[in-house]
């Protein structure tokens, strides 16, 4: 892969290699911000909640949730362990975790129904993070396998039984882990999954109703050579998972990891895929065949992606973070996939994003995270004006 390549892919890439471009990829070859990007205040009041976010080479991740169970819900980011941030009249900063973790993921996976944050350290163990009132607890979950700390992981309900569990790549498995009868048990689905890496909050395994018949499933694209991938599904038959290749991307097609769903223009929900050089791939089941369809170059400046309706009209759209300080908002036209609006805050990386309603007021938002190195950047707050 060329310098220029890998920085197109991952703006943490672009961060770190910076001040060695010049000499191993040459200055031309770099992509570049335009000379006049649009204006920020046009669109959006973009205030910083955090001016001062340290982080590791590795990034950040950003998460919108209610992990306290007391129905507010607040921001949590990532600056080598995991900050939260809470709003009443002004922001308030406190600590989950001190302890270095990589990707983390919430939701109520006990059969209490109270949320939690569940995160990978560095020891290469699962830790559970509960609030208990007063503070933040953590209980580590034995895994019996090798985790990596950007764990590729999805909370969702694929089992279609009311409560979600915890899905997670290791050692090149899916992995299953649910908790019941008080204790956790962790089953493998498919011992030889592989999967395409995109960005660090992207995760590349989702669970949701891709198909017509009202049930969540599991999808993931499996790697079976260098140039060969399958999207795979995942349907729990009551008593068994069974693996199904919804379709093959062969030479020549962008690579694809599948990201979230959205609505086509009948209102039949389909799955989202953002692929190789910056396109994106739209998969809808007819109630007979898989079909896809490809917008190309949506994309310019990589980075990680969200969904969601932050704008007043509440549309669903597709934020992308990237290069450049760089945010790329995706619009359906018709049947198709645009890139509808560009904005640019800063001049660094935004490697993480993140659409909620962190004051919980009711209003969504976004939010994104600079990175540089290892100086401080901001965490900022995306208001629609409009």
């Amino acid at each position: 892969m060329s310098c220029s390549t890998a920085l197109r892919n991952d703006p943490r890439v672009l961060a770190l290699l910076l001040g060695l471009c010049l000499i191993g990829c040459g200055g031309s070859n770099l992509a570049s911000p335009d000379p006049k990007p649009a204006l920020v205040a046009e669109d959006w009041n973009v205030a910083s909640i955090d001016s001062h976010v340290r982080s590791l080479e590795d990034g950040h991740r950003t998460l919108v949730a209610d992990t306290r169970g007391d129905g507010v819900s607040r921001v949590y980011n990532s600056d080598g362990g995991i900050v939260e941030y809470t709003y009443r009249n002004g922001w308030l900063k406190s600590r989950v975790t001190s302890e270095i973790v990589g990707n983390f993921v919430a939701g109520p996976l006990r059969d209490d129904g109270k949320p939690r944050i569940y995160a990978v350290t560095t020891r290469q163990t699962l830790v559970e993070f509960e609030w208990d009132g007063g503070r933040w607890t953590s209980t580590p979950i034995p895994l019996g396998v090798n985790i990596l700390p950007y764990m590729t992981a999805v909370t969702g309900d694929p089992r279609n039984e009311g409560r979600p569990s915890l899905y997670f790549i290791a050692e090149r498995a899916l992995h299953e882990l649910r908790y019941d009868s008080g204790r956790w048990t962790k089953a493998v689905i498919d011992p030889a999954a592989s999967l395409v890496e995109f960005a660090p909050s992207t995760t590349g395994l989702t669970a949701g109703p891709a198909r017509r018949d009202g049930q969540e499933h599991l999808y993931l694209v499996s790697v079976s050579s260098p140039t060969d991938s399958q999207l795979v599904e995942y349907i729990h038959s009551g008593d068994a998972w069974i693996k199904e290749t919804v379709m093959a991307f062969g030479p020549g097609e962008p690579r694809p990891t599948p990201f979230g769903f959205a609505k086509d223009a009948n209102g039949q929900t389909t799955l989202i895929l953002l692929g190789d050089g910056g396109s994106l791939w739209e998969v809808a089941y007819d109630g007979r065949v898989w079909q896809k369809r490809l917008d190309k170059d949506l994309l310019r400046y990589g980075g990680s992606c969200t969904a969601g309706s932050p704008r007043t009209d509440r549309v669903f759209r597709i934020y992308c973070a990237g290069a450049f300080g760089r945010m790329e908002e995706l619009s359906r036209a018709s049947t198709a996939w645009t890139r509808s609006a560009e904005w640019q805050v800063g001049d660094v990386a935004l490697t993480s994003i993140a659409v909620g309603d962190g004051r919980s007021d009711g209003v969504p938002r976004l939010y994104t995270q600079a990175f540089f190195v290892y100086s401080a950047e901001p965490l900022h707050e995306w208001t629609a004006l409009r």
